[in-house]
C-alpha cells in the first residue's frame, strides 16, 4: 500500500484502531522515542486560482511525534490537538517502513477500514445531495 494512502486512511481511523495496531507493533520491537508528542504550528500553503501564486493562508496547530524502529524513523503528525494519535501514527509509520511482521495484516484491516470509510463519506455526500435545490424545476 502506498504511503499516503495509508496515511490518509490512518488519520480518519478512530483512536482504538490506531491504539491496537501501536501496541501490537510495540510488542514486537522496541520503539525509540526520538520526539515526544508535541503541539506545533505550522503553514497552511494555498495556490491562488486566478495567477496560479503560493500564499499562507494561515497557521494549523498539528501534533507531531518522531519514533524510531530498526534505525527507521516514523512521522506521526495529525491536524488538532490529538498527541496520543500522532504517537500511535509515528510507531506504525515505523512498523511499516521497517516492514516489520503483521504488516501484511494491518494492509487488509486497513483495506476493510477503507471501505468503511468509503461508504460513509458515500451515505454523507447522499444527503448532502438531497438537500440540493434544483433550479430547472422552479421554473414555472
Amino acid at each position: 500500500m502506498i504511503r499516503k494512502e495509508r496515511t490518509r486512511i490512518l488519520v480518519h481511523c478512530s483512536k482504538e484502531f490506531l491504539r491496537q495496531w501501536a501496541q501490537y507493533f510495540e510488542q514486537q520491537e522496541p520503539f525509540h522515542v526520538i520526539e515526544e508528542p508535541k503541539n506545533a504550528l505550522t503553514m497552511l500553503r494555498m495556490r491562488e486560482s486566478a495567477q496560479h501564486s503560493l500564499f499562507y493562508l494561515g497557521e494549523v496547530l498539528v501534533s507531531e511525534t518522531r519514533v524510531e524502529c530498526r534505525t527507521v524513523i516514523g512521522i506521526g503528525l495529525i491536524q488538532g490537538n490529538e498527541l496520543e494519535k500522532s504517537y500511535d501514527l509515528a510507531v506504525i509509520d515505523a512498523a511499516c517502513n521497517a516492514a516489520l511482521p503483521g504488516v501484511e495484516e494491518l494492509e487488509k484491516a486497513l483495506a476493510q477500514e477503507k471501505q468503511r470509510q468509503d461508504a460513509a463519506y458515500a451515505r454523507h455526500v447522499a444527503g448532502i445531495l438531497k438537500t440540493r435545490v434544483k433550479f430547472e424545476t422552479m421554473d414555472v
